[in-house]
């Protein structure tokens, strides 16, 4: 029986449930069929292929049809979602076209903070490089006083106290590094190729230095990239790339 004979129109007292089961019973049956020829056994006459291209027409119209009905059944669903995300959208889109309310003013507010986050890390370094360097000045002090202080129990007294004054110093400074404001992340991200110059003090171009470090560490990762660059102007019309074979492979659609 074809699908035609089994699956009555859509909407013709034929409910979804049923047109699912129409589709899915044609669908085995020709599944069924395939398998008899898809056995891994090459096509050997005109007749065979005439047969193949009888079924693969027959699996193309059973899709199409498989499609409409799961189209048709998704319709009103569909709809519904549509009419719930058009009534959200003024609250809560977040797209490149389009910013809900709430969207919107979470971003300024985050830039606001961020700025403000920005400045308080900043002033934090500084607070915590000055306690460093203190802390620098204190240890060489009490080293220069511990060597004074040989053979003196109270001047190698004072010079242990100046040792532990060093290291609340430095302890102070790691105090002072940690993040003050509540809410912010640490965020590390590539912002461009970096300039150092060479034994001879010219500029080395930070893309060779980039391309030289990942084809001796990850030389898999950067030939795959390279590839996949290949084969898309591969699709885009180009059919010579130096170091690649490019076939034309025919294939049945």
């Amino acid at each position: 029986m074809s699908l035609a004979e089994t699956l009555a129109p859509i909407g013709h007292n034929n409910p979804p449930e049923d047109a699912y089961a129409a589709h899915a019973a044609h669908i085995d049956d020709l599944y069924t069929e395939a398998k008899n020829w898809a056995d891994g056994a090459d096509i050997e006459t005109e007749e065979q292929a005439a047969e193949v291209d009888r079924l693969i027409d027959d699996f193309k119209a059973a899709i199409a049809a498989a499609e409409a009905s799961r189209d048709a059944e998704k319709k009103p669903h569909q709809a519904k979602v549509t009419e719930i995300q058009e009534r959200y959208y003024p609250l809560l889109a977040d797209t490149t076209k389009l910013k809900g309310k709430a969207i919107t003013a979470k971003a300024a507010l985050l830039a606001v903070k961020t700025v403000w986050g920005r400045k308080v890390a900043a002033k934090q370094a500084a607070e915590a490089e000055a306690l460093r360097a203190e802390a620098a000045r204190q240890a060489q002090e009490a080293a220069e006083a511990a060597r004074s202080a040989v053979g003196n129990i109270e001047a190698t007294e004072s010079a242990e106290d100046l040792i532990r004054a060093a290291q609340q110093t430095l302890k102070a400074a790691t105090v002072a590094e940690k993040p003050a404001v509540k809410g912010m992340r640490d965020n590390w991200v590539v912002v461009g190729f970096s300039t150092t110059e060479d034994a001879d003090g010219l500029p080395v171009d930070g893309r060779g230095l980039l391309l030289r470090h990942y084809l001796k560490t990850r030389p898999d990762d950067l030939v795959a990239a390279c590839m996949e660059l290949a084969r898309q102007e591969v699709r885009d019309g180009k059919r010579t790339i130096p170091g690649v074979v490019i076939e034309n492979q025919r294939r049945a659609v």
